[in-house]
């Protein structure tokens, strides 16, 4: 695979996951989870800006974990997928005062993370 389409893919997948994954933030910063709290004034285009901001930090990551094309890095994408997932609609039970800064940090410090065990998994 050539190297402008492995950084394409990458792009791809960053910015697909991180816009899910900003869309599943923005609507669980309640005890419940809500598609109402989308139609608030400023809330997707804060998401889409700060989504964007991140998958542009993660690209290089994420063009290195994927650098290898093996076959099950489809596997390790989707289980890292629904880890950060999980812990994005469990930090709104921490409390309203922990909740915001330990779903945003904690889900990109555990996408590091979980990109750097791919990665290596995989060398």
């Amino acid at each position: 695979m050539s190297m402008l389409k492995q950084i394409l893919i990458a792009t791809g997948v960053s910015w697909c996951g991180s816009v899910l994954l900003g869309l599943i933030f923005a609507m669980c910063r309640q005890k419940w989870m809500s598609q109402s709290v989308l139609q608030l004034p400023g809330v997707l285009p804060v998401m889409l800006f700060i989504s964007t901001v991140i998958s542009i930090l993660l690209i290089p990551l994420v063009w290195w974990a994927l650098k290898s094309g093996a076959k099950d890095l489809v596997f390790h994408f989707v289980a890292l997928f629904f880890l950060l997932l999980v812990w994005i609609v469990l930090t709104p039970l921490a409390g309203e005062r922990v909740s915001a800064p330990l779903g945003l940090y904690g889900s990109v410090l555990l996408g590091i993370i979980g990109l750097i065990v791919i990665g290596f998994i995989h060398r």
